[in-house]
């Protein structure tokens, strides 16, 4: 048997309520469980019409599509979901941990994630387990439990694909890491963990890969400036309107930043992505309001979160952000 996750079995504990919220012990993440009900009391209001006589490996094919559009038909996706698992047809549960990962019910995620990790270590099967964990940290990340994040992070080296897939995930990984590093406003090891990603992308030879390696270094290269500031308050900035773009995930990411008075009054956001969520809004408006880039991103729209944040990072580079 391999050796389970120990930080994921405190999530497993205290999401079964066996565990005080007001325990100091507890991590961010875990007091968050401890307080969650499953499923959340939105779903009761969700309204669907779908044929549940319809086995999973159908349904699945028109739930994850409702997913990818936000809003109402997440929701829905997500109610779905649950009443399959209530229905014991939906496997061994990763798809109902990533579906709600991807709807952005980042602790209604979490309260799975660490079921499902254990569940796969304990019958051995770590199949794609290195993926699970980038979400589950994810997820710990929204709620700045770094401490978690890093644990789960770290001992997701032992669980990478096999050749030739592995170094692509090590890539991802070592990203990760990087993310989860700037975060916590630590600028010199996120870009240890940078240059480790930027060193490992020019020698994958995957057709989809190498057409993509610009992107992927440019993506990099630009976390690496980000976590060179010595803050990420926005301060001192010049007036006008000032364009970022950047490469997402499917198209470009174009911010266009207005700054007034010294600070940002206006962002507006062009997009391609398929899996927004609501990041176009709700990045912008942090961003706005706390006069900041460190700002949370969005459960399930991480890519395209991360695109936007990085476009705004361009533009307000030439309004003097130092």
């Amino acid at each position: 048997m391999m050796r389970l996750l120990p930080i994921l079995m405190l999530c497993v504990f205290v999401s079964v309520g066996a565990c005080n919220a007001d325990d100091e012990q507890l991590s961010p993440v875990a007091e968050a469980l401890a307080n969650f009900t499953v499923p959340p009391a939105w779903v009761a209001d969700v309204e669907v019409t779908f044929d549940m006589n319809k086995p999973w490996s159908e349904a699945r094919r028109e739930i994850r599509p409702m997913l990818f559009r936000g809003a109402e038909s997440a929701r829905q996706a997500m109610k779905l979901t649950w009443l399959y698992k209530q229905k014991g047809d939906i496997g061994d549960g990763t798809e109902y941990a990533n579906n709600m990962f991807h709807g952005g019910e980042a602790l209604w995620a979490l309260a799975n994630y660490a079921d499902v990790l254990n569940a796969r270590l304990e019958a051995g099967n770590t199949k794609g387990l290195s993926w699970m964990v980038l979400r589950y940290a994810s997820c710990c990340n929204r709620f700045r439990d770094y401490e978690l994040s890093l644990t789960a992070l770290n001992q997701a080296y032992d669980f990478l694909p096999d050749p030739p897939k592995d170094q692509f995930a090590l890539a991802q990984l070592e990203e990760a890491i990087g993310d989860t590093y700037a975060l916590m406003g630590n600028g010199p090891v996120a870009t240890e963990h940078f240059a480790k990603a930027a060193a490992i992308y020019p020698e994958l030879t995957e057709n989809w890969i190498v057409k993509n390696l610009a992107t992927h270094l440019s993506r990099l290269q630009t976390k690496t400036d980000k976590a060179s500031l010595e803050s990420l308050d926005l301060a001192g900035l010049t007036d006008g309107v000032h364009v970022g773009n950047i490469r997402g995930f499917e198209g470009n990411v174009m911010a266009t930043v207005t700054v007034l008075n010294g600070q940002v009054s206006d962002i507006q956001i062009e997009h391609r992505e398929s899996l927004p969520q609501n990041a176009p809004e709700f990045i912008p408006q942090q961003v706005i309001e706390k006069q900041s880039l460190a700002v949370d991103t969005v459960t399930g729209a991480t890519v395209t979160s991360q695109a936007i944040i990085h476009a705004i990072f361009r533009a307000l580079s030439q309004a003097g952000l130092q």
